[in-house]
């Protein structure tokens, strides 16, 4: 599992980013088929309450290749979160086991005016 910074991102524009999946044992690509994967941005504080949601199954999360994944959230989604620093998790569900892939934090900046 990744912990860690998820750099800097602005409340005025998408958030894009992709990420692969790599067995530690073997190095190989780990096998995404079927999977279900979801990205929850939550405050700090209050970690069991998402204020984003993205996921392969609202389309926001997208399976790319073998061991790879993007997520493409769009800025009206991202524009009411407040300048700070949030809490992002991501899990894989495949067949009747979760993974968490990664905990960590997420910085937002103010992006200025919306127009």
């Amino acid at each position: 599992m990744y912990q860690g910074n998820l750099g800097t991102v602005s409340n005025r524009a998408d958030w894009a980013d992709d990420a692969q999946l790599v067995d530690d044992a073997t190095g190989d690509l780990i096998d995404l088929t079927g999977a279900s994967i979801v990205l929850y941005v939550t405050r700090q504080d209050t970690p069991d309450t998402a204020i984003i949601t993205a996921s392969t199954a609202n389309g926001m999360i997208t399976i790319t290749g073998a061991g790879a994944f993007g997520w493409s959230i769009p800025d009206e989604t991202m524009t009411p979160l407040c300048a700070g620093t949030y809490s992002v998790f991501i899990r894989v569900a495949r067949g009747d086991a979760v993974d968490q892939l990664a905990a960590g934090d997420l910085s937002v900046i103010h992006g200025g005016p919306t127009s």
